[in-house]
């Protein structure tokens, strides 16, 4: 547990640094200036990445599966506007399971199906509230709310789902979510690295934290569902 109070106190310290940085950029002679390249996106995006890995922190030690999986999905949306790039979602979750594999953690496959199922629609669903805002915009509708407008957009959405489903559904274990989810929180924040190296240690401890809560629980995790 000592790792996962770690990992806030080092996001700290990006963020500290950004922050000092910033108005070297903009106060420094213009030779230096070229060399920092620090502007009001790299700073912004700190800040929202220090939010996030907080929200991650405190739902991990709520064990708030749900929660997390959301503060996930926005790091990866917040890492992909930033360095305008694609993450995928299925082949991130695949390194993960091959990760656990090598640690001699085996993963039940109807589990890490329902997980890869579960943040496919959460992720989908994150999408289509995009879109949907950006259709309401531009079709700029007199006669109606977007919250009246979103809600014809989620009632489809939902008839569509329940369709789809069939047959009792087993919940998945808690600490199986909330320790891929850290790992994945983790995994994300690495691919941020490359524009901010001062997040390596964060993601490095998020992914130690997760893998060595599901290393400890082995087949526990299972007992009681599966």
């Amino acid at each position: 547990m000592v790792s996962v109070y770690r990992f806030i106190q080092l996001n700290n310290v990006v963020l500290s640094s950004l922050l000092v940085v910033f108005p070297l950029a903009v106060l420094t002679p213009p030779s230096v200036h070229a060399q920092i390249n620090i502007g009001f996106n790299d700073v912004n995006f700190g800040i929202n990445m220090q939010k996030l890995i907080d929200k991650a922190r405190k739902y991990y030690n709520k064990e708030d599966g749900d929660s997390l999986v959301d503060v996930l999905l926005d790091i990866k949306k917040e890492i992909e506007n930033y360095r305008g790039i694609i993450i995928n979602l299925e082949k991130e979750i695949d390194k993960v399971e091959n990760d656990l594999k090598k640690k001699g953690h085996k993963v039940p496959k109807e589990v890490m199906k329902k997980y890869k199922s579960l943040l496919k629609k959460k992720d989908k669903k994150k999408h289509t509230r995009t879109l949907c805002m950006e259709t309401y915009f531009l079709e700029a509708p007199t006669d109606m709310t977007f919250d009246d407008y979103e809600m014809l957009h989620l009632a489809a959405s939902r008839k569509q789902e329940n369709k789809e489903e069939e047959g009792p559904k087993k919940p998945l274990p808690l600490k199986f979510v909330v320790g891929v989810s850290l790992i994945l929180c983790g995994a994300f924040v690495m691919f941020a690295t490359p524009v901010c190296p001062l997040l390596g240690p964060t993601g490095e401890l998020m992914m130690g934290t997760g893998f060595g809560m599901l290393v400890d629980q082995g087949l526990d995790i299972y007992q009681k569902e599966y």
